[in-house]
């Protein structure tokens, strides 16, 4: 199990349209057990621990990703 497991699965997710159909939701938000199950069936095998590290890591690379891509004012 790993987190390099977890962002991966996170990429995939966020590019597999039929991956993501597979979902299970609770008031409209996937419950993260729900998505360890689904790591685990494509053969990404994470915990729910793992998982929220992985997306911590994926939201602060992808704001470093957007901020270097804004131009700041007085550029």
């Amino acid at each position: 199990m790993s987190v390099k497991n977890a962002l991966q699965f996170i990429v995939q997710l966020r590019a597999d349209e039929e991956l993501s159909k597979q979902l299970v939701f609770s008031d409209g938000v996937p419950e993260l057990e729900s998505l360890v199950r689904l790591g685990d069936k494509i053969g990404l095998s994470f915990t729910v621990e793992e998982l929220r590290v992985a997306h911590k890591h994926d939201w602060g690379m992808r704001y470093i990703s957007c901020s270097r891509s804004t131009p700041t004012s007085g550029s």
